[in-house]
């Protein structure tokens, strides 16, 4: 399996796990997701992500300041930020 093909296949599993829990995913064929939550408040997911040590982007522009910006890694660190994202927002099981 390629470097690119593993890119995709965290891409998909990321992006269909972030949609189960209701966020909206840009779409896009590139390294990194574009999401952004209906109800819950991208700046405050951010500083939960950080406070736990994974790492994403929060831009303070006025267009963009409820979207998160995640690179896309390793399987296994999607995996490790899909169970994060869903502590943060009180989802156990979807």
């Amino acid at each position: 399996v390629t470097c690119c093909n593993q890119i995709v296949e965290a891409r998909k599993y990321l992006s269909n796990e972030l949609e189960k829990m209701s966020f909206h995913v840009l779409p896009s064929k590139a390294n990194f997701l574009f999401v952004n939550h209906p109800k819950l408040d991208a700046a405050s997911i951010y500083r939960k992500l950080k406070e736990s040590g994974i790492l994403v982007r929060h831009f303070n522009n006025p267009i963009i300041d409820n979207f998160l910006r995640i690179t896309i890694g390793k399987k296994e660190e999607m995996i490790l930020l899909v169970k994060s994202i869903k502590s943060i927002i009180g989802v156990d099981h979807v």
